[in-house]
C-alpha cells in the first residue's frame, strides 16, 4: 500500500486545479473539489485517509447556474432515470452542493420533479454507500471474532469509531449491525419530496434542509415561520446537501423513534429480501405529526413517481464528475 508523499499530494492538487478550471469553463460553479483521478495503481482513498484528508465530503461538489443548465448536463452525460430504473445504466457520481436556483420557477411539474429526483438520487446512494462500507467492515470483524481470532489494532480503532458514531458499545457488533445499514432510495426520495416541497421550500433553498430535521440551542438552523410562542426548535441547516442526506440516514439509523424501521429492515435482511422502501413505509409513522396520512402520502409519491425500481440503483464506478459542457 502506498503512502501519500509530498510529491504525490502535489500531483493530485494539480489535477484538482486543472479540473476546476475545466469545470468553470464549462459553466459549472465549483464549490469545492478534491482530486478524483489517481495514477494507475494508487488508491486515492487510502492515501487521503493516511494523510488525514478523510473523504467526509463527496469527491466533487457542484452547483449549476440554472435547472435548465443542469438538465442539459444530465442529458449530455446520459443520466436518465428510466434507464436507471431498468438497470441499463448506473447513476453518475454528481453531488450538488445545493438545488439549482430557480427550481421553484420551473412551471412544468414533470420537469421540476425530474430535476429534483436526479439531484437527490446520487446523494442518497452516496450516503448509503458510506454506511454499507461500514457495515461490510463490521461483518468482517464479527466473523473474525466468531472464529476466535483477535482484531488487529487498526480494526479495534475502526470498530471504536463506528460504535461512537452510532452511540453503541463496541462490544455489541450485533446491535451495531441493526443500525449500520442502508435506507431504500425510494423511501428517502419520497421523504425528501414531501419535506422539501420537491426542492422548493425555504428550508432547502436557504439551509440545504432536505428532510425537515429539528435543531435546538446553538445548532445551526432556520426558524419556521409562524413558530408557536414559547417554542425554541429550528429546522436544522447544513453546509451541503450531502450533509443533510447523511444526517437523515443517521437519524433513521439511531433515533429511538425509528426502532421499528430498523427491526423491519433487519427482518428483510434475515429473509434475504431487497430493502424495499414500500415495505418499510409502515414503520415511519413517528416521522410526522400527520401519522397515517403521512404514510399514505409516502406510498402515493413512491407509486405515482415510479420510485420503487430505484431501490436497485447503484452509483457509477467511474470518476465523481464528467467535465462536460452545461
Amino acid at each position: 500500500m502506498r503512502v501519500a508523499t509530498a510529491s504525490t499530494r502535489a500531483q493530485f492538487a494539480e489535477i484538482a486545479r486543472s479540473r476546476a478550471l475545466a469545470l468553470a469553463a464549462a459553466g459549472a460553479v465549483v464549490i469545492g473539489t478534491v482530486a478524483t483521478f489517481a495514477p494507475s495503481g494508487v488508491n486515492l482513498g487510502s492515501i487521503l485517509e493516511r494523510a488525514n484528508l478523510g473523504m467526509r465530503k463527496p469527491a466533487s461538489v457542484l452547483a449549476f447556474s440554472s435547472p435548465l443548465a443542469l438538465r442539459q448536463h444530465f442529458a449530455t452525460i446520459g443520466y436518465d432515470l428510466d434507464a436507471v430504473r431498468t438497470g441499463a445504466t448506473s447513476v453518475p457520481r454528481i453531488f450538488l452542493a445545493r438545488v439549482p436556483a430557480g427550481l421553484a420557477d420551473v412551471t412544468h411539474t414533470t420537469h421540476r420533479k425530474d430535476v429534483f429526483l436526479r439531484v437527490m438520487l446520487p446523494l442518497v446512494l452516496e450516503a448509503n454507500e458510506r454506511v454499507q462500507q461500514q457495515r461490510a467492515q463490521l461483518l468482517v470483524m464479527d466473523a473474525k471474532l466468531a472464529a476466535g481470532q483477535p482484531l488487529t489494532g487498526e480494526q479495534q480503532d475502526r470498530l471504536g469509531a463506528i460504535a461512537a458514531e452510532y452511540d453503541l458499545d463496541p462490544d455489541r457488533i450485533d446491535l451495531l449491525l441493526r443500525r449500520v445499514d442502508a435506507v431504500p432510495p425510494s423511501l428517502a426520495l419520497a421523504q425528501a419530496a414531501i419535506e422539501s416541497g420537491w426542492g422548493t421550500s425555504r428550508f432547502i433553498l436557504e439551509g440545504n434542509a432536505v428532510f425537515g430535521q429539528w435543531a435546538w440551542g446553538d445548532e445551526q438552523g432556520l426558524v419556521p415561520n409562524g413558530r408557536e410562542a414559547g417554542k425554541t426548535h429550528k429546522i436544522k441547516s447544513f453546509q451541503l446537501l450531502t450533509d443533510s442526506v447523511r444526517a437523515y440516514v443517521h437519524n433513521l439509523n439511531t433515533h429511538n423513534a425509528y426502532r421499528d424501521f430498523r427491526e423491519k429492515r433487519l427482518m428483510l435482511r434475515a429473509e434475504g429480501k431487497q430493502l424495499a422502501g414500500m415495505a418499510l413505509v409502515p414503520t415511519l409513522g413517528a416521522y410526522s405529526e400527520l401519522k397515517g396520512q403521512y404514510l399514505d402520502l409516502l406510498r402515493s409519491i413512491i407509486t405515482a413517481n415510479d420510485l420503487q425500481p430505484l431501490d436497485g440503483a447503484r452509483l457509477h464506478d467511474g470518476p465523481a464528475l464528467q467535465a462536460t459542457d452545461v
